[in-house]
């Protein structure tokens, strides 16, 4: 609930998170120039940081690990499972449910997924103390919305719902995306509400 350690937290230089090569890169691969500041919902009174503890997946199937002095030490899989992304389908199943929370409670939130990023990420580890074997899945900015957003661009269900057999028929083909991608079409609905505000 720290105003100043929310806004450090939310708003950070590009130049921190990624090297001069990556920013050359994306510079030169953006359909428009990126911004210098990358700015969240800085002004919520509540930033919710997601935490896993990756010393759990000891309880997931075929994790190996080693245990001496006291110490955990977490080593290879089993190949044949794929602990990782049970994991992660696990805390994404709980950060969901905490937004659909939040907006069942009359709140707005917002994700802030630079926390998840390796330089901030460790900044921020390092800021709040939080040991190493606790990695930031993702955050969300918990507050009253500024704003109505407007209503998103969804599919029509009867071509995202496959009987029986997955119709490749409704899938978009690589051109599509490619063109949706070079319209910013998936990001317009973002930069036309914030033109609005």
């Amino acid at each position: 609930k720290d105003k100043s350690l929310i806004e450090q937290t939310l708003v950070m230089d590009i130049e921190n998170m990624i090297s001069e090569d990556d920013i050359k890169m994306l510079m030169e691969n953006m359909p428009k120039k990126a911004p210098k500041k990358v700015k969240f919902a800085k002004n919520a009174p509540v930033l919710i940081i997601a935490l896993m503890d990756t010393r759990k997946k000891l309880s997931l199937p075929g994790q190996l690990y080693n245990f001496e002095d006291g110490k955990l030490t977490l080593g290879n899989r089993i190949p044949m499972f794929n602990n990782d992304a049970i994991f992660i389908s696990s805390m994404a199943n709980a950060f969901m449910q905490m937004i659909t929370a939040a907006t069942a409670l009359g709140l707005a939130s917002q994700y802030c997924t630079i926390t998840s990023s390796p330089v901030p990420a460790k900044k921020l580890k390092e800021k709040l103390n939080i040991p190493d074997y606790m990695e930031i899945y993702d955050s969300a900015a918990i507050g009253y919305g500024a704003y109505i957003p407007r209503q998103k661009y969804v599919r029509e269900l009867e071509d995202v719902i496959h009987f029986g057999k997955y119709d490749a028929s409704k899938s978009w083909s690589d051109e599509y995306i490619v063109e949706r991608y070079r319209a910013n079409a998936d990001m317009k609905f973002i930069t036309d509400q914030l033109k609005e505000i």
